[in-house]
């Protein structure tokens, strides 16, 4: 029975690892390459998905989500002969990379939008955190989580690696909380070990009718074994917190949220928190 148990959790994982994933990689340069672009490439190799690599000129990368009037975009980007020569050059280093179907975009809005329209086709974005500097970084990362309804793997400057050993979930019960696990499903059957902070608290009222979501379980029945550890603090306190139960690990995995349904461009504090203090890469999901 205990060999059976195994096989059947071997099969599981087999399959979650090999489903096939879109990646997008939101790049800062022009130029092949880059961390973004390695750790977006890797993964769709590995996923046996394919690769958009899309090059987001800096003076868009601040501007707000809602769109921008072509004739303001005529002014902070020109594509033309040197977007043509960009997509060659990408075309031929994905090739080398292993990648079968790659396709190279240049944006013409910021982040929050692009992610929107872009995400439509993808599975996953993987950015750096220094695609945005300085100030801006969390309102603009956090307007494009909000709106980009596909997970978003965030990792730290230079940080190309594609393994991640141990993995530590956030999790409090809420729907972002169950998209970003479930998102996370081909990482985590990689990983070697797999811990859930469990802060959950009682369902909220509109949840009390339908079935209750049990995390462990539902990673069980996809071949990923996980540790549960009880994380009680205080609200204020969550994303400090958090971060250092995470140091340590390789991957954080957390829901992305907003202060209310009001105020959807508004992050929560937690999640404020940890965009702009991570010192692990961060996968998120609203």
């Amino acid at each position: 029975m205990k060999n059976d148990s195994a096989t059947r959790l071997q099969h599981r994982a087999a399959r979650t690892r090999c489903r096939a994933s879109d990646v997008l990689a939101l790049v800062p340069e022009s130029t092949p390459g880059g961390p973004a672009a390695e750790l977006g490439a890797r993964l769709a190799k590995r996923w046996q998905g394919t690769l958009t690599a899309c090059y987001v000129p800096p003076a868009l990368r601040p501007l707000p989500g809602a769109p921008v009037e072509p004739t303001v975009l005529s002014l902070l980007y020109d594509d033309g002969a040197d977007g043509a020569r960009a997509a060659c050059d990408f075309h031929a280093w994905a090739a080398g990379m292993g990648i079968d179907h790659a396709h190279w975009v240049q944006a013409t809005a910021g982040i929050a939008q692009t992610l929107r329209v872009l995400g439509a086709w993808h599975d996953l974005a993987v950015m750096e955190r220094t695609l945005i500097p300085g100030e801006p970084l969390v309102d603009v990362l956090g307007e494009a989580l909000l709106g980009a309804r596909i997970p978003c793997l965030i990792s730290l400057a230079g940080g190309a690696t594609d393994t991640y050993a141990r993995v530590l979930i956030g999790w409090d019960g809420r729907q972002e909380a169950a998209h970003a696990l479930r998102a996370a499903l081909p990482l985590l059957a990689e990983a070697r070990e797999v811990v859930l902070l469990d802060g959950a608290h009682p369902a909220e009222d509109e949840l009390k009718a339908w079935p209750s979501f049990a995390p462990r379980e539902y990673l069980f029945g996809h071949g990923i074994e996980a540790h549960a550890k009880r994380f009680h603090v205080d609200p204020k306190e969550t994303g400090a917190a958090l971060l250092r139960e995470a140091e340590g690990y390789d991957l954080l995995v957390i829901g992305a949220y907003s202060h209310s349904r009001t105020r959807e461009r508004l992050l929560g504090g937690a999640t404020r928190h940890v965009l702009a203090h991570a010192q692990l890469p961060v996968l998120m999901m609203h």
